[in-house]
């Protein structure tokens, strides 16, 4: 989701850097284990969010997704709850329910969410999801380094809702 964050910051001159230094420290730990702060880091990107009431951007509502979606990343290496990462995936659905209904999506008689959820960028976010479980799922209980840059091959192959 972190370029609808992108758009809506070149476009309205959100300042995203510190979303993306939470990235930047969430690879760093997996490559060399660091603790970094998470609780903090997730609480300062929860407070910073995009505010819908002060933004009229289309990307508004993505944006603020994406940056909740940081901060849960960042609690989930806070403590390592998973419910962090159950609730991230809801907001890449939500983010995906509400591009499918933006105009010039295709979306013209489907009505109510089960028309939307049939919507082929929603269902596209669904198979990411379930590939990912799966990915996941593959991966060795104990694994170590050898999982960061496979990991970073399946972000690059997978795209995004809005394009980099």
């Amino acid at each position: 989701m972190f370029p609808a964050l992108r758009s809506f910051g070149e476009d309205t001159g959100f300042d995203i850097s510190t979303y993306q230094r939470c990235l930047d420290v969430g690879w760093n730990s997996l490559d060399h284990g660091d603790s970094n702060h998470f609780s903090e880091r997730a609480k300062t990107c929860f407070d910073n969010a995009p505010d819908t009431e002060r933004f009229s951007h289309p990307l508004t509502s993505a944006a603020l997704n994406s940056a909740l979606s940081i901060a849960l990343l960042m609690g989930f290496l806070a403590d390592r709850n998973t419910d962090h990462i159950v609730e991230l995936a809801r907001l890449a659905f939500d983010t995906a329910f509400l591009r499918a209904q933006e105009p010039g999506y295709g979306l013209r008689f489907a009505t109510g969410s089960a028309g939307i959820t049939a919507h082929p960028i929603v269902q596209q976010e669904l198979r990411r999801q379930a590939e990912d479980l799966l990915f996941v799922n593959g991966l060795p209980e104990n694994a170590g380094l050898e999982i960061v840059p496979l990991t970073r091959a399946r972000i690059r192959s997978t795209a995004g809702m809005v394009p980099d």
